[in-house]
């Protein structure tokens, strides 16, 4: 595994003018801001792009859009938009749910008549 200079690379300012992006090794692409990482960008036959879990966002055509989709999934209105997802995907758990436990009282009340 070889490594590059870890100084900070020349790429175009996005969005996010506080990101910062290093390159770690060849065709390894690092962000980070105020100290908390990111993403990566990789460039195999497109650019992958992965979140700060590891998790893929995308694949790319070029570096820019790659880099571009790290630094805007971690924006304050796409954290808050994937909250509000993951909140209505509770509820419906926690409804149906319910829905089954109620079915289930009301079948086992039918039983004992």
């Amino acid at each position: 595994m070889t490594s590059v200079p870890t100084a900070e690379t020349a790429m175009p300012v996005h969005e996010d003018p506080d990101a910062v992006w290093r390159a770690t090794q060849k065709d390894l692409w690092v962000a980070r801001r105020d100290g908390r990482h990111l993403g990566t960008v990789e460039c195999g036959h497109r650019f992958l792009a992965t979140d700060a879990d590891g998790e893929p966002i995308g694949a790319y055509r070029s570096l820019d859009e790659a880099m571009r989709a790290v630094t805007e999934q971690c924006s304050r209105t796409a954290r808050a938009r994937r909250r509000r997802e993951r909140s209505w995907g509770a509820l419906a758990f926690v409804a149906t749910m319910s829905l089954a436990a109620a079915v289930m009282l009301a079948a086992y009340q039918l039983l004992l008549l």
